[in-house]
């Protein structure tokens, strides 16, 4: 009977931690599989550079910083990310906050995001962008503002093509003449 009782105790025991660990406020679940973010470092104005055969493919330069080393994803304010071309500075993109999974070449930013051409005078304004470093597009589902010399065009979406240097703008678009 005692032995019996230690088995149940024992079996109640895995039972619950297994559940409080399924509950844990660091994961979230994704599908089927549960991904945790725990920083493993708190960074402070930091510079992350990415070359490719010697010649700089984009920068980033976050303020504040927490980083997973597991994931390699990066959790920031105060980004400012330049994109280049054939190691010289093609479009400086700025923003409020944003994430960045390093490994794979994906950042997504968010609040008040700016995005500026090295070449001409143009500006494409968006709460929320995401760059992918293999496609070498930027793209957007939220509302946009593009602006260039005299013309200013507002839609819902946008991809910028930056092999092709090229951007789409979708939904309803208006265009404003000054």
């Amino acid at each position: 009977m005692k032995r019996k009782f230690i088995i149940i105790s024992l079996v109640a025991v895995v039972l619950l931690s297994g559940y409080y660990l399924y509950k844990s406020p660091f994961s979230k679940r994704s599908g089927t599989e549960v991904q945790s973010f725990v920083p493993e470092l708190t960074l402070r104005d930091i510079n992350y550079v990415k070359n490719v055969h010697g010649t700089t493919a984009w920068s980033l330069h976050v303020k504040s910083a927490l980083k997973a080393e597991s994931t390699g994803i990066l959790k920031g304010e105060g980004v400012r990310l330049n994109i280049f071309k054939k190691g010289r500075p093609m479009v400086y993109l700025t923003a409020d906050r944003g994430e960045a999974d390093i490994r794979k070449g994906r950042f997504r930013v968010w609040g008040n995001v700016v995005i500026t051409a090295q070449e001409g005078n143009c500006t494409l304004m968006a709460q929320e962008m995401e760059y992918d470093e293999k496609a070498k597009s930027i793209y957007s589902n939220r509302e946009v503002e593009f602006s260039c010399n005299d013309l200013t065009l507002h839609g819902k979406g946008m991809v910028m093509d930056l092999n092709k240097k090229s951007i789409k703008i979708d939904g309803l678009v208006s265009a404003l003449m000054k």
